[in-house]
């Protein structure tokens, strides 16, 4: 009896252990870092890997018909924040799901989350790169090809997925629709603790407007398991962000509660393939011009900066009362 419960406890112990190896699934540092990927997912030394540096000399020229982008200008019925330990992963819930196609892609493709990746300082952080420029925020909008019906599925298929990168560029004034964001960051610095948006903002307002200038390659996911199945389309126009905006990025926490300062994987060798640069430069597709008499992105914007000084009024408030209490019982 005193052997099978010895037993019992060793198995219990391999069992938590190797429970906790697979927690800790993959990092940005040490012996969990991108250098070490392919020991655990062999998808991670494939020859078409992802990110990679984009060389403009070496880039083909193609004209490729108009990119077709529905869905982008509508209000989501809801949206979750969430860090998950390696990014922040926005999820949105909409009446129709945003799609897009037309371009390189010979298929339909539905919008599943989008994310982020950003540096320890504002000099790199973007996971492509152009001529070996970072940028210091890269944004992923992951789209999964929609004769899958699920991304699941989807992610299986040399077919399954669409990538759409966006780069940030440092500017002196803030960027008002990333506002709400950048407040809400402030909420999830602990992995696993979803926060809602209490004014949804359109993906249009997030983004560029500019869908003509891009380069495209086939490559995989920059994250274990590193899957080859995405079609990759980085859009040349930046978004403009402050570097206090970015500051909220930095200070998320693992889940092994060790800062999240970066998380952008070393650019991937080619190996032969080839990145087509747009030059249907007249006639593509080009989503409405986001203006600042937009009406609803104005009142999208006020809410959101409302909603920050309610919330820091109460706070100061909460501390008065507080100090007043003190004061009183002197």
């Amino acid at each position: 009896m005193l052997l099978i419960r010895c037993w019992f406890k060793i198995i219990f112990i391999v069992t938590i252990a190797l429970h906790e190896a697979h927690g800790q699934d993959f990092s940005y540092l040490g012996s969990y870092g991108p250098e070490h990927w392919g020991e655990q997912y062999t998808s991670c030394s494939g020859k078409q890997q992802s990110p990679i540096n984009i060389d403009l000399v070496r880039t083909r020229n193609f004209s490729f018909p108009p990119l077709i982008i529905k869905g982008f200008d509508e209000v989501p019925k809801s949206a979750v924040l969430k860090n998950n330990g390696h990014t922040v992963v926005v999820t949105m819930d909409f009446e129709e799901d945003p799609t897009i196609s037309g371009g390189p892609l010979n298929d339909t493709y539905k919008l599943a989350q989008f994310h982020f990746h950003w540096g320890d300082d504002d000099d790199r952080g973007s996971e492509d790169l152009i001529n070996n420029h970072s940028f210091p925020v890269e944004l992923h909008m992951v789209l999964f090809n929609q004769k899958y019906e699920e991304f699941n599925n989807a992610a299986h298929n040399v077919d399954g997925l669409v990538v759409l990168a966006y780069f940030f560029t440092i500017a002196n004034e803030t960027n008002l629709a990333y506002v709400g964001l950048s407040f809400l960051l402030e909420k999830i610095v602990v992995p696993d603790h979803p926060v809602k948006y209490s004014y949804v903002p359109k993906l249009q307002y997030l983004i560029s407007d500019n869908f003509e200038n891009y380069f495209t390659y086939t490559g995989s996911l920059t994250t274990p398991p590193c899957s080859e199945v995405v079609t990759w389309i980085d859009f040349e126009t930046p978004i403009p962000i402050t570097s206090e905006q970015i500051k909220n990025f930095r200070a998320l926490r693992t889940k092994q509660d060790q800062p999240l300062t970066h998380n952008y994987r070393p650019t991937q060798p080619l190996n032969g393939r080839v990145v087509y640069r747009n030059m249907n430069y007249t006639g593509a597709f080009k989503n409405p011009k986001i203006s600042q008499d937009d009406s609803d992105r104005k009142i999208y914007i006020k809410k959101s900066i409302s909603n920050k000084l309610n919330l820091n009024i109460k706070l100061y408030m909460m501390l008065y009362m507080i100090i007043v209490s003190r004061v009183n019982a002197i």
